[in-house]
């Protein structure tokens, strides 16, 4: 699909449309894979319902984690709303600075639905009709005693040099396509379909192409002192760990009563990984002393019931504005009941005198 002056579904393409820094269809890109590692990535998620308060994108927290476990950084995520010009203009910018572009939502089969489209043009590459997705879409409605509407037939549309890749749970297959070093991935929007979707891709086409250095974290939870009184203790120790080999990353994180510091490294080897984050966490301890209550990423209430535990201790917890809240907390905990045995509410003056006194 040439650059012909006209948008999808009529109109003058958008300023800025020209196809500045995109390979033309019949380049390299269009043949085999190169096989370049994959190390960096951004993740766009599509959908004007994510720009309003009634929407929450919550694939792009899955794809981080699993992109992570294979040693690719995510360098930046995004959310675009159903517009051809926004979404094009993402997915170009983005080409220049990852090595990996994944595009969620957009693939359905109404006239909203334009990553198919977008990214197509992006990459000057025509869409054809594939058969057999579309005999697929067919035999799915015919299962159901339905007729597929014609508008399902968009779904069917893959661009040229595409890798399909196939919906078990829905009708919008994923794309896999290479654009020289890059590789650009389409992926439906319900994540009841992203997510085993991807979980595939992990096992076969992304371990091999990802690099071989993986990311590995420590979580430090320190309670009783501030997040500037942290970060005064704690920055002349982090920041000499920049330059070290495997270097040492440092984010501090705070919330009402906790500070975390999450440290993390990349490399290829678990040992080296797990001796450096060790020494780390002990060189932090050793200045923020007994206000670290935690350097596995435990929470409160799981360092506080495995020390009950370990005591052979058990608790029961009387409360009264906090109303509940403290015992919920404990009894959030996976095996609580080994060592919570009661609770009590009494927030009337009398029920406190008369229960808990």
């Amino acid at each position: 699909m040439g650059h012909h002056g006209r948008r999808f579904g009529g109109g003058n393409l958008c300023a800025g449309d020209a196809p500045r820094g995109v390979v033309d269809g019949s380049s390299a890109a269009m043949n085999a894979a190169s096989g370049a590692t994959l190390s960096t990535a951004e993740i766009i998620a599509v959908g004007t319902e994510l720009l309003t308060p009634f929407r929450v994108d919550t694939n792009s927290l899955f794809l981080v984690a699993r992109l992570n476990e294979q040693g690719i950084v995510v360098r930046r995520k995004s959310v675009v709303g159903d517009d051809r010009c926004d979404l094009g203009a993402a997915v170009r910018e983005a080409l220049t600075r990852v090595d990996l572009v994944v595009v969620c939502g957009g693939l359905g089969p109404t006239e909203d639905d334009l990553t198919r489209e977008t990214v197509a043009e992006v990459l000057g590459r025509a869409l054809r009709e594939d058969t057999e997705i579309a005999a697929s879409l067919r035999a799915r409605f015919t299962a159901r005693g339905w007729t597929m509407p014609e508008n399902n037939r968009r779904q069917a549309r893959v661009p040229d040099g595409a890798v399909v890749l196939s919906n078990s749970r829905g009708t919008a297959p994923g794309l896999w396509l290479e654009e020289n070093d890059r590789v650009i991935l389409l992926l439906p929007g319900p994540p009841r379909e992203l997510e085993p979707m991807f979980l595939g891709l992990v096992k076969t086409r992304l371990r091999v192409r990802a690099t071989r250095n993986r990311l590995y974290s420590r979580v430090l939870c320190v309670g009783g002192r501030g997040e500037s009184h942290v970060e005064e203790l704690a920055q002349p120790v982090y920041s000499r760990w920049r330059n070290s080999a495997p270097s040492v990353e440092t984010t501090v994180l705070a919330s009402p009563g906790l500070v975390e510091l999450h440290l993390s490294t990349r490399t290829a080897s678990r040992a080296a990984a797990e001796s450096v984050l060790e020494a780390a966490a002990t060189e932090l301890k050793e200045v923020l002393g007994n206000d670290v209550f935690s350097t596995d990423g435990q929470s409160l209430p799981e360092v506080v019931g495995g020390l009950l535990e370990r005591k052979g201790l058990y608790v029961a917890i009387g409360e009264s504005c906090t109303g509940g809240l403290v015992a919920a907390s404990l009894i959030d905990v996976p095996g609580s009941s080994r060592y919570v045995r009661s609770g009590v509410i009494a927030y009337d003056n009398d029920v406190k005198m008369s229960v808990l006194s």
